[in-house]
């Protein structure tokens, strides 16, 4: 009857059913015992590994249907946070990548914090604060502050990265995107041109980015 629930024998989970039901058979054939008693404890000890089997698949599934709905709530969230982002920094004098990144995954980790988070708070962990220091630090007129700027720059670089962590971007893009955003590639008059290697590392169960600086920050064009 448990084989019905498969259509297909290559279906997952349909080679372990024939492993069980293999494993029961030899223990008949091996056991010494005659009357229905051994036919009742095989059959006992299979139904209590499928139960087990249910249940850590129950759990599974609704593990699977809470991260869909989460994914779904963070992706409309992050579609009106992109708008807002989009606009803001259409405002200033920044290059289109900035834009770009501010209303793609940047909005997707501004949504991440808020539908993760359970105290209610608007920017519970500072991404949508730390966008007015990213569009500062690619102005031009950031260049009248360096020594800001190089306080600034690697607190961007290491915020930057593990707010993209959080929404599982994968590493490669995440150093490549920190390089253009930070180098200003294509921006005018940028004052953040240094390249950093960003490594992530295990601490304390979680990711966490350690930065090696290969320059300095350059002087105005």
């Amino acid at each position: 009857e448990r084989g019905l629930a498969w259509r297909s024998a290559e279906r997952e989970g349909f080679v372990q059913l024939l492993a069980l039901v293999d494993q029961a058979v030899d223990a008949l054939l091996d056991t010494k015992n005659v009357g229905p008693k051994p036919y009742a404890f095989v059959l006992q000890s299979m139904q209590k590994i499928w139960a087990t089997q249910d249940e850590r698949d129950k759990s599974k599934r609704d593990r699977d249907i809470e991260q869909l709905f989460l994914t779904e709530q963070r992706n409309g969230l992050a579609r009106a946070i992109a708008i807002s982002l989009r606009k803001r920094a259409q405002t200033v004098e920044v290059g289109p990548e900035i834009v770009e990144f501010l209303a793609g995954p940047w909005a997707q980790v501004i949504a991440q914090s808020r539908v993760t988070d359970e105290s209610g708070r608007l920017d519970p962990d500072g991404y949508e604060d730390l966008v007015t220091d990213l569009l500062w630090s690619v102005m031009p007129a950031a260049l009248a502050n360096k020594s800001r700027l190089r306080k600034l720059v690697p607190q961007l670089l290491d915020r930057l990265n593990l707010g993209l962590m959080t929404i599982h971007y994968p590493q490669p893009k995440i150093k490549s995107t920190l390089q253009r955003l930070v180098c200003g590639c294509n921006i005018p008059h940028t004052s953040c041109c240094a390249v950093y290697a960003f490594k992530p590392q295990r601490v304390g169960g979680g990711a966490v980015a350690s930065r090696r600086c290969r320059g300095t920050m350059a002087h105005p064009r």
